[in-house]
């Protein structure tokens, strides 16, 4: 069989800033398989195309597909789509992004929050889950990207930082740690063995070098920033010292979502 790759949101890009896992974790599957893999190639036919995007304003391609079949998924076009679970649990193809020294992936899914802005309740869930091991998308890079929306909220996340802890990796906490659910056990958990490199979300503040805590910024927090850090430091039980704000504005329903984990 031969398979077509298209990486909707990168296709017209002359710097790749993220990989996108699907398409890493179906080329992973067809090449177990033994099927042909390669990146769409627009004067060639194929027996079935992939087409991932996250953004629905990522633009299409102005020329067809010659495919006898056309699968498109990712966010970009729906929330409804997901990839089969034999395909979801693979190991991903870091070969398609050689640039990347670094592991993707979700250890939990779903998000209590149902903010407005974000699609992660709906097409997720309202309650936290564990969906993987880390072993399932690690195999030894000196950087992790965690994707998970919401870590904190799954109830069973100790075992999930302690498998980060063994790991001996860095760690990115692409969307953050809600504070809101941080305690200092939390906290200490992830002591030596984080590290934000750029937070994909600006609600979140980040705790550099030792720390990889966030919070989400509220406007009370953001009047006097002496009080915000101290009252960060408390919670989590850590240095003030190690707190930077990143925030953004315009989001005053934050002062009235819950502090309790479901």
């Amino acid at each position: 069989m031969k398979v077509a790759l298209v990486d909707v949101d990168n296709m017209n890009k002359k710097k790749i800033a993220f990989p996108n896992l699907p398409i890493m974790k179906l080329s992973a599957y067809h090449k177990q398989r033994d099927d042909t893999v390669e990146w769409w190639i627009g004067i060639k036919g194929y027996d079935v195309a992939y087409k991932s995007k996250i953004f629905s304003s990522s633009p299409e391609s102005q020329y067809p597909i010659y495919a006898d079949a056309v699968i498109e998924g990712g966010t970009g076009y729906g929330t409804e789509n997901k990839l089969p679970q034999e395909v979801e649990n693979i190991m991903p193809d870091y070969n398609l992004y050689p640039q990347f020294n670094a592991a993707y992936g979700f250890l939990t899914r779903g998000c209590p929050r149902k903010c407005p802005f974000c699609i992660v309740s709906v097409k997720e869930g309202c309650k936290a889950e564990k969906v993987a091991d880390l072993q399932e998308f690690w195999s030894g890079q000196p950087l992790v990207k965690l994707l998970d929306p919401n870590l904190l909220a799954y109830s069973g996340h100790e075992e999930i930082l302690q498998q980060l802890i063994s790991s001996g990796a860095w760690v990115d906490f692409t969307q953050g740690l809600d504070i809101r659910l941080t305690t200092p056990e939390a906290a200490h958990e992830s002591e030596n063995t984080a590290a934000v490199q750029e937070a994909e979300s600006v609600l979140f503040t980040t705790f550099t070098r030792d720390i990889a805590q966030s919070i989400t910024i509220t406007p009370q927090y953001i009047k006097d920033r002496t009080e915000w850090k101290y009252e960060v430091s408390v919670r989590a039980g850590i240095s003030s010292t190690t707190v930077s704000p990143f925030c953004a504005s315009s989001y005053a329903f934050f002062t009235h979502l819950p502090i309790s984990r479901p």
